[in-house]
């Protein structure tokens, strides 16, 4: 059984300052959102607490407003690098948090035991399979808020392609590693420069994590 005082108490006690800051992009940047017509969506849940906490954000920001929470991942071993450069990073954060993402029927449980299943979907399988066929399937479908947070080259470039577009303007694309892996800033750089995309790449100044792009 978790104690969920002494686990609030350790995370403020022991954190790094930089986590406080990544939380308070979150908030931050999702509230700027809230205004925007379309939903939730975000692509690589991993351990499950970024997406946890955009749905407690929506619970409290806007608890009679509509919108659906989506999550794509693979639900288990991280796939591997095909980038080179990615290659190395990669081994080195699944030293340091793991390679299995969390289970999609356990993550679904937590946010049912708290009252946060409703509007939420999980969409299991690699992203670079999955997010073609859902955009496909839901083109009436639009976004306020993506965050983006598979680190690696080829499931950011897909995510960029499939899902940019379905973006409302004046919504957030959040960019968990723009900054940290060097495929994930290309992918983005590419797919902008490709397409003739007016928007920067823009980050608030008390936080390393995520880069976001205001869509036009």
């Amino acid at each position: 059984m978790i104690d969920y005082f002494e686990a609030e108490n350790h995370f403020y006690l022991y954190s790094d300052p930089s986590r406080i800051g990544k939380f308070l992009a979150h908030a931050k940047l999702y509230e700027m959102t809230v205004g925007v017509p379309g939903h939730f969506m975000e692509i690589g849940i991993f351990k499950g607490a970024s997406f946890c906490r955009f749905r407690k954000l929506g619970r409290l920001l806007h608890p009679d407003h509509y919108r659906m929470f989506l999550g794509f991942d693979v639900f288990g071993k991280f796939p591997e690098a095909d980038y080179e450069a990615d290659r190395q990073l990669l081994e080195d954060m699944n030293k340091i948090s793991g390679e299995d993402s969390i289970d999609d029927a356990e993550l679904m449980k937590i946010l049912a035991d708290q009252g946060l299943d409703q509007n939420v979907e999980l969409i299991k399988g690699d992203v670079r399979e999955t997010l073609p066929v859902y955009a496909k399937d839901h083109q009436e479908m639009t976004f306020a808020c993506v965050n983006i947070d598979v680190d690696l080259y080829e499931p950011i470039r897909v995510a960029m392609e499939q899902i940019f577009p379905m973006v409302a303007p004046g919504g957030i694309i959040m960019l968990d590693d723009y900054e940290g892996f060097p495929g994930a800033k290309k992918a983005v750089d590419d797919y902008l420069r490709d397409n003739h995309r007016p928007e920067r790449i823009e980050k608030l100044p008390f936080a390393f994590s995520p880069c976001h792009i205001l869509k036009q």
